[in-house]
């Protein structure tokens, strides 16, 4: 690889050659011969032209740690881990982690197919850090599609966080779950408009460990698939104007929550009484407007 000697910092973006023939060179052999691919410490930018083909089982895709190896994709791209078209739609027991991907695109990178159908990952273990430098208010830094069975350890950010006292408009979607299902999942996301979206498909039976952290966002979580339902929090922390928007979905809850007050006008669930429940939330002071009545009968 041709590595540039970037720093992962908030403006970088990907100089010198592009390494994505050689990385998908690289990753066919190791694919070929059943063993682990490892990117060493650096920084390397890609121009993907298509997603990357995982084997049906035993992925290994592994950087050097998730601020050693920085993987800079091209303005506009996506990397994408799933299936090129050429095999088969089921991934099983796969393990994606190690390294940073930061770009600035629609998606900067994606775990699955946007379509739910095209790559299935099951039983994964995903371990990454993001970045998304656009200013785009619906730009997403990391996105799960099709995910079941899977533990999930990401730190996401966007560009402009939603904290009125700094980035009024805010920008971006910092971690954004589409069909993911049965999962365990330690998410931290910032510097965004949205820190979490539940957003496509069936988004059930997930486990949201006490390490999730939604924080310099102006909404901690987005919930607008009618599907999204059973998910549970155990803990976690939220510091946004708007602690949760429950426009769909049921049955979602979290326990022993630490929200936030420290923005003005801040409530603890915007719409959806009946659809997000809190129990035993921690929070110091309490206003008349933090809790919604049910929207929808």
């Amino acid at each position: 690889f041709d590595w540039f000697g970037a720093v992962a910092d908030s403006t970088a973006v990907g100089v010198g050659t592009d390494n994505w023939s050689t990385l998908v060179a690289a990753w066919a052999t190791c694919v070929a011969l059943k063993i682990p691919f490892h990117i060493p410490a650096g920084g390397y930018r890609l121009n993907p032209t298509a997603a990357l083909n995982l084997p049906v089982t035993g992925t290994a895709f592994l950087g050097s740690g998730n601020l050693l190896t920085v993987l800079y994709i091209d303005a506009t791209k996506t990397l994408e881990f799933g299936d090129d078209g050429t095999g088969s739609a089921g991934k099983f027991f796969g393990n994606i982690s190690g390294f940073r991907v930061q770009g600035n695109s629609p998606c900067v990178v994606r775990f699955g197919s946007t379509n739910y159908t095209t790559s299935i990952l099951n039983s994964f273990t995903i371990d990454i850090n993001a970045k998304n430098i656009s200013t785009v208010l619906a730009d997403v830094a990391f996105q799960a599609n099709y995910v079941l069975q899977s533990k999930i350890d990401v730190v996401s950010n966007c560009n402009l966080s939603g904290n009125p006292a700094y980035d009024p408009a805010g920008a971006g979607i910092a971690i954004q779950i589409r069909q993911v299902r049965f999962s365990d999942l330690g998410l931290a996301g910032g510097n965004a408009n949205i820190g979490l979206h539940l957003t496509g498909g069936d988004i059930a039976g997930n486990s949201f460990r006490g390490t999730f952290d939604m924080e310099e966002v102006y909404t901690g979580i987005v919930i607008d698939s009618a599907a999204a339902r059973s998910n549970t929090w155990l803990g976690g922390t939220i510091v946004a104007v708007e602690a949760v928007d429950a426009q769909a979905g049921f049955g979602n809850k979290m326990y022993g929550g630490n929200i936030g007050s420290g923005y003005a006008g801040h409530v603890n669930l915007a719409t959806g009484g009946e659809r997000f429940g809190f129990v035993d939330t921690q929070r110091g002071v309490f206003a008349s407007g933090d809790f919604a009545l049910p929207t929808s009968g």
